[in-house]
């Protein structure tokens, strides 16, 4: 069986920049995003009541949708959770965490992409120019 393990950079990377606000609030959107199109409605639910700790916010969410198996297939795949994790071992709060690991690297991965230039834009002097 494959181990899956977040590397300890990964762990101290994201309990460093989810200090900051708008670094919650980015991984924050983006699982209410997969959560919305995996199908969990979030109407029904209260918003955040403390952005510093959402992991119950998550949790109670998580518990709702566990008893519910295509929806919590559904969820587990839009979050895009490894399929070697065995989920049913892990706790509410556990889960919560690692959801939000993983909405984090998806922010994560956005930021550093979209930084970058893209190949077509090496030449700036052609940007003028219609396609």
């Amino acid at each position: 069986m494959t181990e899956i393990v977040f590397t300890l950079a990964l762990t101290e990377r994201f309990d460093t920049l989810m200090k900051s606000s708008d670094w919650r609030f980015q991984t924050l959107e983006q699982l209410r995003k997969d959560m919305r199109m995996s199908g969990v409605s979030l109407d029904d639910m209260a918003e955040v009541s403390n952005p510093e700790d959402p992991i119950s916010f998550i949790a109670e969410i998580i518990h709702e949708v566990k008893d519910n198996k295509p929806l919590w297939d559904s969820l587990n795949y839009r979050v895009d959770l490894p399929i070697q994790l065995h989920l049913d071992s892990l706790n509410d709060e556990e889960l919560a965490r690692l959801y939000l690991l993983r909405s984090f690297q998806k922010v994560w991965l956005r930021q550093q992409f979209s930084s970058t230039s893209a190949k077509d834009d090496r030449d700036k002097t052609r940007k003028h120019l219609k396609p």
